[in-house]
């Protein structure tokens, strides 16, 4: 072999070598952001994201085309959820579809379709990655949606009104996460607060709204973080005799909040 020869299949070889790794990080990239979804400001910050859902795991085409394969799919994935250290969107949107309709879509972006349809999630958002872990703002604020309010709802006010129910501990905050056994009792938790009853006139609204877009008011929508309540000045009945003694320093100037950080879900325990 003359030095030419060697020379450029040296060169071939470090090409190859050089394409091989943008290849390999490009995948490693890839497992850890989905380009299909925006990250829309949440006013949570450090979200952990895993690299594989449990629905990813359990349900396929294939899994619930098989005979029995639904309930199969369907017991696999709750029992892989319980053991989940975080929930996250993917898992939270199947269980939910799973509890409000009595059926899911085998992938993530069908699910998104019907929840948007039926009012679950913003209609007008980008929706946030699958295997981004949710809040519990954002679980409840699709639980309480899916309960029949169409009534302008923040992740903090959806926290806030299951709390009210009992169905969340008061010390749970709405920008906090869950883990999937505290999912799944939640879940259990509201399927009996809302009895056989309540629970197939909420499918048999959904199937009927299946394939058209329901009305909600999302006008109110802006971030998951809930600024402070601005109070206003007392009016006085009548100017006064004599001037004050001291000048008031005027107040602070408000500033933006800044984005809360992520906490897990071990706060969350169920109420007694």
């Amino acid at each position: 072999m003359t030095y030419s020869s060697a020379r450029c299949t040296g060169v071939r070889l470090a090409v190859l070598v050089a394409s091989g790794a943008l290849c390999v990080l490009a995948g490693c990239a890839d497992r850890y952001k989905d380009t299909r979804y925006t990250r829309w400001p949440s006013g949570v910050r450090e979200r952990p994201i895993v690299e594989q859902s449990a629905a990813e795991l359990f349900v396929t085409v294939d899994d619930v085309a098989r005979p029995g394969g639904a309930a199969a799919s369907e017991l696999n994935f709750f029992d892989e959820l319980e053991t989940r250290e975080e929930v996250v969107n993917d898992d939270a949107l199947h269980a939910i579809l799973l509890l409000g309709t009595g059926v899911t879509m085998p992938g993530y972006d069908e699910r998104v379709t019907i929840a948007r349809r039926l009012g679950w999630l913003r209609p007008l958002r980008p929706g946030r990655p699958p295997r981004e872990a949710a809040t519990t703002g954002e679980i409840s604020r699709m639980i309480v949606r899916m309960m029949g309010d169409r009534k302008p709802l923040t992740p903090a006010k959806a926290a806030q009104r299951l709390q009210s129910l009992g169905l969340l501990p008061p010390e749970s905050t709405h920008y906090q996460g869950m883990t999937g056994a505290q999912f799944v009792s939640l879940l259990g938790q509201v399927e009996e607060a809302l009895g056989p009853a309540a629970l197939a006139a909420i499918r048999a609204e959904a199937h009927a709204n299946w394939n058209t877009q329901v009305a909600v008011d999302d006008s109110d929508i802006e971030s998951a973080s809930e600024p402070a309540p601005r109070q206003s000045a007392p009016v006085a009945s009548a100017p006064p005799t004599s001037p004050p003694a001291a000048t008031q320093p005027p107040p602070p100037a408000e500033t933006t909040e800044s984005p809360s950080p992520w906490i897990r879900g071990t706060p969350l325990r169920r109420p007694n």
